[in-house]
């Protein structure tokens, strides 16, 4: 399993953290880029970790510690969980907090 979740994690990550140069290049704040990298990277790879713990738990029966899990709800988890701690991660790194309606 820790071989499974190293491989996750190295992977997902990646593109957690190249999603992160993506949105901070769309911001057009190419000095914050490194820093929305780091989110990116960082959200992935705690969704990769929840993804192991929930699809052995809730799927064990699809190997999710192998490269491609065997059944499609658990790859259907592993890109949500992966998706929302990324874009949870980066999301939330925004200054100001919340807007107040307009009155």
């Amino acid at each position: 399993m820790v071989i499974g979740l190293c491989l996750h994690v190295a992977i997902w990550g990646l593109v957690g953290g190249v999603a992160g140069l993506a949105f901070g290049l769309g911001l057009g704040d190419p000095g914050r880029m490194p820093h929305y990298f780091v989110l990116g990277l960082f959200g992935a790879a705690l969704g990769a970790g929840l993804f192991e713990v929930l699809g052995g738990y809730l799927y064990p029966e699809a190997l999710p510690e192998e490269p491609l899990a065997q059944q499609w709800q658990a790859r259907l988890l592993a890109r949500v969980l992966v998706s929302l701690a990324a874009g949870a991660a980066i999301g939330l790194s925004f200054p100001g907090g919340r807007r107040s309606a307009a009155a």
